[in-house]
């Protein structure tokens, strides 16, 4: 029955008597739950298969190795760490050293219609804690459009960057699903590393187990979950003083492009596109499927639970795939993990984006 803000540990340690995580925004609390599960995944090793889930599932202490997982990693959650600060890349600065407005990662300050929004004109300040939401939202969110060009990136054009697309996130119809308490949904959204249909490789990381990103971007496949969960698509770099952060350096990072990723991500439904299938000369291409705001959810509920005879027809490729995490709860039921008449809420998020997706 209450609100508060709580630590990365106590948010493990209380797991079990958290109803869910609540963000300024639907969009952060997304971003959120998926730092939440690669931090999990890498801290628990796993789970391997659907029996080393079931023994998390039944252990009321399953999260215990978190909090020294956390110790080991102390230094890279360190949001403002002058080394290797939390998600952000240290000393990036422009040609001309300036200092932006936080707008540039407040997804919800109005960009010249103010409508239903509590920071009117402006963001002058964050506290600690909010920067650090701000921060793994905009990595996840992020618009594209151009954006200043940083010292040290390559793709630089006239002090300028060309729009290299929204955070990765952005891209995905958002499907997660909600248990009863926060450890709940956390464990029914940790799917397991021998999951039909999804490849999560050996030497799989999230970002803080990766070295420290420099300015610019590297263009590389992700290697499952906890890298895409953790994805770095810009390059960030906050300004504070001793009571909190007022101002924003913010660049493109790692460019990832959204067709034929439904092996590594399961968070989304995934359509079928043709003019994709045109251009790279190949079939079937598949685009994550986004939510459509015209329609109530259940509206779009056959997107999430597609049958068999509705995704092929013959040998013509489906037309729609339903999202994994869903098909991983479904294998939870079928294997006897969970008992039939489990209850689960299937919670759908996304972002719409305006003019060639910079608003």
């Amino acid at each position: 029955g209450s609100q508060g803000e709580l630590s990365l540990r106590e948010v493990f340690e209380q797991a079990h008597d958290l109803r869910r995580i609540v963000g300024d925004l639907p969009t952060q609390e997304f971003a959120l739950v998926r730092l939440l599960l690669a931090v999990a995944h890498d801290a628990l090793d796993g789970p391997q298969d659907t029996d080393a889930w079931a023994d998390l599932w039944a252990d009321e202490n399953c999260f215990a190795p978190v909090g020294a997982y956390l110790d080991r990693h102390r230094g890279r959650f360190d949001l403002l760490s002058a080394d290797a600060p939390f998600f952000q890349t240290a000393g990036l600065r422009t040609a001309k050293d300036e200092v932006f407005s936080l707008n540039r990662i407040v997804a919800d300050v109005p960009n010249g219609e103010p409508f239903f929004t509590t920071r009117m004109p402006t963001v002058e300040r964050l506290t600690f804690a909010e920067a650090a939401r701000w921060v793994i939202h905009a990595h996840a969110y992020d618009t594209s459009g151009i954006k200043t060009g940083v010292e040290g990136d390559e793709r630089r054009r006239g002090g300028k960057v060309y729009p290299l697309g929204v955070g990765w996130a952005g891209n995905l119809g958002g499907v997660f699903v909600e248990g009863h308490t926060l450890r709940e949904t956390l464990l029914l959204n940790l799917v397991a590393a021998d999951t039909a249909n999804l490849e999560i490789d050996e030497l799989d990381a999230p970002a803080w187990c990766r070295k420290q990103c420099g300015p610019g971007g590297a263009e590389r496949p992700p290697t499952g979950v906890r890298d895409l969960y953790t994805w770095q698509t810009r390059r960030l770099r906050l300004h504070f003083d001793a009571t909190g952060v007022h101002g924003v350096v913010l660049g493109y990072g790692d460019p990832l492009t959204a067709h034929d990723r439904r092996h590594r991500e399961p968070m989304t439904a995934w359509r079928r596109s043709r003019p994709q299938e045109k251009k790279l000369r190949r079939t079937p291409v598949y685009l994550p499927r986004e939510h459509d705001p015209e329609r109530s959810a259940w509206r779009g509920l056959g997107a999430l639970v597609a049958t068999e005879t509705e995704r092929a027809q013959g040998a013509e490729p489906a037309d729609y795939l339903p999202p994994g995490i869903l098909e991983w709860v479904a294998r939870l039921v079928t294997e006897g993990e969970l008992e039939r008449g489990f209850l689960v809420r299937a919670r759908i998020i996304g972002a719409r984006y305006g003019t060639q997706q910079s608003v």
